[in-house]
């Protein structure tokens, strides 16, 4: 199993109908009885908080930015604009390449990888899955990108990245690196006495930012979740040595 460094989530807003935090990576969105040692963001709100509902999730190793509803009637509002495709999705990812195109539009069906349970896969015969990629900065053998989801799919930004041919930084279910090390973009690093440590060891991904409509008011609302501190060094990193 994995270890991760792990946070603390940040509560960003709260009102009578829901709350939005900043996930750190390392934290499952719910309880899960196979993993019972970890945190969760659900224990986690239900410390200081009578009632929470779900509205969607965020994968174990992703940060970034969550939405919560605190009653029955704006948990199924909120949840019907997801299944609508009402509510904007961006996430931030480190990918391994350097895309010619400022920005592409990704149409590729994902489904169930049956070899390797738990994973998916891109198949012709998979749910229509659609995403906007923007690169935001590019570095040596590396960029920054902005993925704006418009479907759900179950590891979408990661699939549709990998068949794009970029995959993420890190991510060595689908094509990316176990780790990032400076060393791989430094030609002079010299290793320390207790060896090297990664710069990031998780999925490079962190759900940036969040726009839906306020159940009771009606009003739009933008959310943004700044990046963790392994993504900013590693951006940094890339920027200074490449």
């Amino acid at each position: 199993m994995k270890s991760i460094k792990v946070g603390i989530p940040e509560v960003l807003f709260e009102n009578a109908s829901f709350v939005v935090i900043n996930k750190p990576p390392g934290y499952l969105s719910i309880p899960d009885r196979q993993a019972s040692g970890r945190p969760c963001v659900v224990s986690f709100l239900k410390r200081t908080m009578e009632s929470v509902f779900v509205v969607h999730r965020l994968d174990f190793e992703t940060s970034g930015i969550m939405l919560f509803a605190k009653t029955s009637d704006s948990h199924a509002q909120l949840c019907k604009q997801f299944e609508g495709r009402e509510v904007k999705k961006i996430y931030w990812a480190l990918v391994i390449g350097r895309p010619t195109q400022d920005k592409v539009e990704l149409n590729f069906p994902i489904a169930e990888d049956l070899a390797r349970p738990g994973k998916m896969r891109v198949h012709e015969k998979g749910k229509a899955a659609h995403s906007t990629v923007e690169v935001l900065e590019r570095f040596g053998r590396h960029s920054l990108v902005a993925i704006t989801l418009h479907t759900g799919r179950t590891h979408q930004a990661r699939l549709h990245c990998k068949h794009w041919g970029f995959p993420l930084l890190v991510d060595p279910d689908y094509g990316g690196q176990d780790a990032f090390y400076i060393s791989s973009i430094k030609r002079s690093y010299k290793e320390s006495a207790e060896g090297e440590r990664p710069v990031i060891s998780r999925v490079s991904l962190h759900a940036r930012s969040l726009r839906f409509t306020d159940p009771d008011s009606g009003e739009l609302q933008f959310f943004e979740a700044d990046l963790p501190k392994d993504m900013n060094v590693s951006i940094e990193k890339m920027r200074q040595f490449h």
